[in-house]
């Protein structure tokens, strides 16, 4: 995981606080942007930039030097002193502009309330200032969460807006939409199995497949069921278990592809898992494509990955037939 400067234009430095090492990933304003958001918003302040890997220097980019309450300023407009709130495991994007965009997260909401909000963020690189774009500065939680406003199924809608969460699953398309997939809400919460579409260019979100509430249940996690239906074949009843941390991925021909994470298979059991799906925006449709559809009786262990994008000691666990085969692989 480790990039080699040498042989990078640009690097994105990831330090992590109480350790004395640094993380070198490759920087792209076009996809790899978004990893600035998730690795660092929980700091409260962009502490990342790009800059030449030679450099071996960080620079102090937005934001304040300790943690303040946050400023929304103006729905969808930039603001020199706009700040968004502590988030912890947002979901990321960064758009063709190089632009990055934040959305929910462990954290607090304008007024100090802590859950999982569903405010999204965008924070412009060329004025370096953030804008506050969509969904409510505050939130009536539902016990954990912000609740959803789906609207219609694949029908994208200036009132729509995903519900709270974090550690989702996130990819940007051949046309520079954003797509969201799942994430949790705490151990006491659950996850979720929903698809959400966001356009930068018409400021809309839209409800694309899945559940976008989480089954209740009287004590401990839950989600939905996979719904697998027959390998490399798809239908519009299937869907994903509920999940959260899976590895993401878009093919030449503009497919999500979507492995693991830590969720449910077809049967409820929750585990690490490593089924292999790909989502069709033309035909609107999931696929399973590979892995298992259940785990082995009695195992929550079945041989999978559960991915964290930038996790709060920024490691990657690899799990293989019940053991953990090794961590911290972008040390």
């Amino acid at each position: 995981m480790r990039s080699n400067p040498a042989a990078l234009p640009y690097t994105l430095d990831i330090e992590i606080p109480g350790r004395s090492d640094t993380y070198h990933l490759p920087y792209s304003p076009s996809s790899n942007f978004g990893l600035l958001a998730t690795c660092m918003i929980a700091l409260g302040h962009l502490a990342c930039t790009p800059a030449s890997a030679q450099s071996n220097e960080w620079a102090w980019i937005n934001g304040p030097q300790a943690p303040q309450a946050p400023v929304y300023g103006t729905l969808g407009a930039l603001g020199p002193s706009n700040i968004p709130p502590i988030r912890n495991f947002p979901a990321s994007w960064g758009d063709n502009k190089g632009d990055l965009w934040v959305f929910g997260g462990d954290g607090a909401d304008g007024v100090g309330e802590s859950g999982f909000p569903n405010d999204l963020w965008e924070y412009d690189s060329s004025t370096n200032q953030w804008a506050w774009i969509a969904g409510p500065s505050t939130h009536p939680y539902n016990g954990f969460y912000a609740q959803a406003i789906p609207g219609t199924l694949g029908v994208a809608s200036a009132g729509n807006v995903p519900a709270g969460r974090n550690e989702a699953m996130t990819w940007v398309d051949k046309n520079g939409d954003f797509w969201l997939f799942g994430g949790d809400t705490g151990a006491l919460g659950g996850y979720f199995n929903d698809l959400w579409k966001y356009s930068p260019s018409t400021g809309e979100w839209a409800w694309m497949a899945g559940t976008t509430t989480i089954p209740n249940c009287p004590q401990g996690s839950c989600g939905k069921f996979g719904i697998y239906g027959t390998l490399r074949t798809p239908n519009s009843a299937n869907n994903p278990g509920a999940r959260a941390n899976a590895v993401t991925w878009v093919d030449n021909q503009g497919n999500l592809w979507l492995f693991g994470g830590k969720g449910y298979d077809s049967n409820g059991t929750l585990g690490y898992l490593n089924d292999l799906w790909k989502f069709s925006p033309s035909q609107a449709q999931w696929i399973w494509m590979g892995g298992a559809s259940t785990f082995p009786p009695s195992s929550t262990q079945y041989p999978g990955i559960w991915y964290l994008r930038c996790p709060r000691h920024a490691r990657f666990f690899e799990y293989a037939g019940g053991k953990k085969l090794r961590d911290g692989l972008g040390r």
